[in-house]
C-alpha cells in the first residue's frame, strides 16, 4: 500500500492525489494526517476538504488545536470550514471555535499564514 511506503515522496503523492470520494480514501487520508512529515499531514488535511463526515470534521478541529505545524493547522482550518459548510454546521459555533484556536499563543508563529 502506497500510503505506508517508506519513501516520503510516495506518501506525499498519495496525500496530494487522493481526494475524499469514498470511505476507503477517507480512511487513508485520516491515517496520513498523523504522518511524521509536515507536508504529508498538510496534504492529507487539504485533501479531506470535501468530506461530509462528522468524524473527519472533529479530527481536523483537533489538528487545528494541537498540531505542532502552523502549515498543517492552516490547512486543517481551511478544510474544517469547507466540511462545516458540507455538513451544515452552525457557522457561529465554527467562528467561535476558529477564533478560540487562533488565540493560542503558539498558533501565530513568525512564518504562519493564519
Amino acid at each position: 500500500m502506497l500510503s505506508i511506503d517508506e519513501d516520503e515522496e510516495m506518501r506525499t503523492r498519495v496525500a496530494e492525489i487522493l481526494h475524499y470520494d469514498s470511505p476507503e480514501a477517507e480512511k487513508i487520508l485520516i491515517f496520513l494526517t498523523s504522518d511524521k512529515s509536515e507536508m504529508i499531514r498538510t496534504d492529507a488535511c487539504d485533501s479531506l476538504c470535501n468530506s461530509k463526515s462528522q468524524e473527519v470534521f472533529e479530527l481536523l478541529k483537533n489538528k487545528l488545536k494541537k498540531d505542532k505545524s502552523a502549515l498543517v493547522r492552516g490547512y486543517a482550518a481551511l478544510s474544517t470550514a469547507d466540511i462545516a459548510n458540507n455538513i451544515c454546521y452552525d457557522k457561529e459555533k465554527l467562528t467561535e471555535f476558529i477564533q478560540f484556536a487562533l488565540k493560542r499563543k503558539d498558533c501565530m508563529g513568525k512564518n504562519s499564514f493564519i
